[in-house]
């Protein structure tokens, strides 16, 4: 005959044993939801960036084609106003056009205005003054230009890279000059290890009439 065993009303509840048990498995589950709540912003913020870091592309290369639109047959006399063609002045340089494979190499993108500050992640000008730790010099974007076919009315491929600092990565001084060295490694190459790239290439022709 088998008897089971009851504690008295008096002492129902919870032994030390269960509420150390009770407690561990909520501070795991809580640990747990905040790791992916974690995890779901940083997300979020790298797409904002790619997003932002795609729009300034698109932004260079429109303005690339744009320019384009003024190159006909002469670019020496056409592109040769850098105030008017930023981005195209260097097809100006008269032996530039005339071998397939040159290149200008990466260039800094010179403001739109002379002088005047670059963008920034909103599309705005940056503003010098800022705290090192806000968009000022965040996203810094670079161009080049290659000879495809030569001639007067050559082809053209332009290449615009956007870099960015990843989150946490140590930065360099001097955060207004684009590039900032911290971006790069010693090979001239972007560091992936402290910087995020985008790069998108396009090719422009002469619209020769």
């Amino acid at each position: 005959m088998s008897r089971s065993f009851r504690r008295p009303a008096s002492q129902a509840g919870f032994t030390v044993v269960e509420l150390l048990m009770a407690i561990v498995v909520l501070a795991t589950a809580a640990a747990g939801i905040f790791a992916f709540e974690r995890a779901i912003v940083q997300s979020n913020a790298r797409s904002n960036d790619l997003t932002a870091a795609t729009a300034i592309a698109d932004f260079w290369m429109e303005r690339a084609r744009t320019e384009a639109t003024l190159w006909r047959n002469n670019p020496v006399a056409e592109l040769g106003d850098a105030a008017q063609t930023p981005l195209l002045a260097p097809l100006a340089q008269p032996a530039f056009l005339l071998v397939a494979g040159n290149t200008t190499g990466w260039l800094d993108i010179p403001p739109l205005i002379p002088g005047s500050p670059r963008l920034n992640r909103h599309l705005e000008p940056w503003t010098a003054a800022s705290p090192p730790t806000t968009d000022v010099g965040e996203f810094c974007s670079q161009y080049r230009l290659t000879t495809l076919a030569p001639g007067p009315t050559a082809l053209v491929r332009i290449e615009v890279r956007v870099l960015w600092y990843k989150v946490g990565a140590p930065r360099s001084a001097g955060l207004d000059v684009c590039p900032s060295a911290g971006m790069f490694a010693p090979t001239g190459d972007p560091n992936l290890e402290t910087a995020h790239t985008l790069q998108v290439a396009s090719t422009l022709w002469s619209n020769a009439r």
